[in-house]
C-alpha cells in the first residue's frame, strides 16, 4: 500500500491499488467495509455567518464649549490691592489706599520668638511702609540705614527725630517727623525718613495702640506724607 495524505478521505469496500494511485496523493483509505468505491471531498462544517452590527452613530455636540481660567487655591487675582482689611485679637483696622500706593506685600515678625514681641507690616508701592509695633517691646533702634528703617511706637523711638507737625487721619490723629537715614555701598548717601505715627481711635489691644507710616524714598518729603495720610480712606 501507498501511504496517502489524509486531506481527501475515500470510502472503499473492494478497492484496487491502481484506483487509489490514480486518485493521487490527496486520497486516503479510511474504511475497508462494504459500500461503493468513490472519492469524496473532505467534509466541512457549515460556517455560520455572524450578522454585522453597525456601530452606533453619535451626533456631534453642537453646544459651544466655553473655557474658564483655572482657580488656584490661596492665590488671588494679580490686581493692585487698594484696601487693607485686617483683624485679629491684637489689631484691627480697614484702610483704603490710593492707586499709586497699592498694597505690595505684608507679614509679621516675631522678634523674640515666643510671641511677646510681634510686629505687623504692610509694604505699599512707592516706598511706603506701614507698621504696628507692640508698646511693651522696646525696638532698641540704632541709627536707621541700609534697609533697616527702625520701629516706631511713637516718634520718641527715633534716635534723633525732627518734629513735623500733626494731622488728622481716618484712623486717628497722627504726629509727623523725620529721622536721618543712610545707605552705603561703594559710597554713602543720606536722606530723611518721613515718619507719621497714628494713634488708633479704636485699638483692639492696649499693647498695639499705634500704626507707623514711613516714607522711605530719597525724593519723598513730609508734604508727600501728609498728602498720603489725607488720601487714606476709611474703606
Amino acid at each position: 500500500l501507498v501511504e496517502a495524505d489524509l486531506r481527501a478521505p475515500v470510502l472503499a469496500a473492494d478497492f484496487d491499488v491502481e484506483a487509489v494511485l490514480a486518485a493521487g496523493p490527496d486520497v486516503a483509505v479510511v474504511s475497508l467495509g462494504s459500500g461503493p468505491t468513490e472519492a469524496q471531498a473532505p467534509a466541512t462544517e457549515p460556517t455560520a455567518t455572524e450578522p454585522t452590527v453597525a456601530a452606533p452613530v453619535t451626533a456631534p455636540i453642537s453646544a459651544p464649549v466655553t473655557s474658564s481660567p483655572m482657580a488656584t487655591p490661596g492665590v488671588t487675582a494679580l490686581e493692585p490691592a487698594t484696601l487693607i482689611e485686617f483683624a485679629d485679637d491684637r489689631l484691627a483696622f480697614t484702610l483704603a489706599l490710593p492707586d499709586e500706593h497699592a498694597l505690595v506685600d505684608s507679614g509679621t515678625d516675631d522678634f523674640v520668638g515666643d510671641g511677646s514681641c510681634v510686629g505687623y507690616w504692610w509694604q505699599l508701592a512707592g516706598g511706603v511702609l506701614i507698621e504696628a509695633w507692640p508698646a511693651s517691646c522696646d525696638p532698641e533702634n540704632s541709627e536707621p540705614g541700609n534697609g533697616a528703617y527702625g520701629h516706631y511706637r511713637t516718634l520718641a523711638d527715633a534716635p534723633a527725630p525732627t518734629a513735623g507737625g500733626a494731622i488728622e487721619t481716618v484712623l486717628g490723629p497722627a504726629t509727623l517727623g523725620e529721622q536721618v537715614y543712610y545707605e552705603c555701598t561703594n559710597a554713602c548717601s543720606e536722606w530723611p525718613l518721613d515718619i507719621a505715627v497714628i494713634e488708633l481711635s479704636e485699638p483692639v489691644d492696649a499693647d498695639y495702640p499705634t500704626l507707623a507710616v514711613i516714607s522711605t524714598g530719597p525724593e519723598a518729603t513730609l508734604d508727600d506724607l501728609r498728602a498720603l495720610l489725607d488720601a487714606f480712606g476709611a474703606g
